[in-house]
């Protein structure tokens, strides 16, 4: 085994045609000869023992390369730069913790003006409708008062045969009133098998029902 791992080398059986790979024993027994031998001078028997079988020309020679060997390296390096990593993943710039809080601030702010602004347009909507609808109400007869009232009372809708029991409408008065009534686009009529159904204008009734 010294033969081949300590020196690195391949065995050639010397022949008239060359060398050929050396697959049987080189001619005696190791174990005979370092026998009863002292531990300390075995290296040395044995570095002998190749030099006398390399000078008889019985085998070739050729030294293996066994390559660069790695470096291993230093635990003490790899701490340091698995610390190195670690603080510079959790390192960040002071400004970015000077500048996080500010533009959170600046985003409520911008936030509460948003808000501030759509309610206040919501606001004037309302007035605005509200104001249309007391004009609206302002040039209606008596009559189309009391049938806007019943409508309001019924969730904004109701059948055209529940109209002509308010005191004081005919069938063909209601006819009218409603007629008038769908032209201003105050209500509309739907037809609902036989009966006409009759639906309050939806914004017209929203703001109705608050007052």
């Amino acid at each position: 085994m010294r033969l081949l791992f300590v020196h690195h080398l391949l065995l050639f059986e010397k022949k008239k045609s060359g060398y050929s790979y050396l697959n049987a024993s080189i001619g005696f027994n190791f174990d005979a000869v370092l026998a009863g031998a002292n531990p300390e001078t075995i290296p040395i028997i044995v570095d002998k023992i190749i030099a006398k079988i390399i000078n008889s020309g019985v085998i070739k020679v050729e030294p293996k390369s066994l390559g660069k060997v790695p470096e291993i390296p230093d635990s003490t390096k790899i701490s340091q730069d698995l610390n190195d990593l670690n603080k510079s993943n959790h390192k960040r710039p002071i400004g970015f913790f000077l500048i996080s809080p500010i533009m959170g601030f600046l985003g409520a702010i911008i936030g509460a003006i948003l808000v501030y602004f759509l309610m206040s347009r919501i606001t004037r909507t309302q007035q605005v409708q509200k104001k249309n609808t007391k004009i609206i109400l302002n040039f209606l007869t008596d009559p189309e008062k009391k049938v806007i009232e019943l409508l309001l009372n019924n969730h904004g809708t109701t059948f055209q045969y529940e109209l002509n029991r308010i005191p004081g409408l005919s069938r063909v008065k209601t006819y009218r009133i409603l007629q008038n009534l769908e032209n201003k686009k105050i209500i509309t009529k739907e037809n609902f098998g036989k009966v006409n159904k009759v639906v309050l204008n939806k914004e017209l009734f929203e703001v109705l029902k608050e007052n």
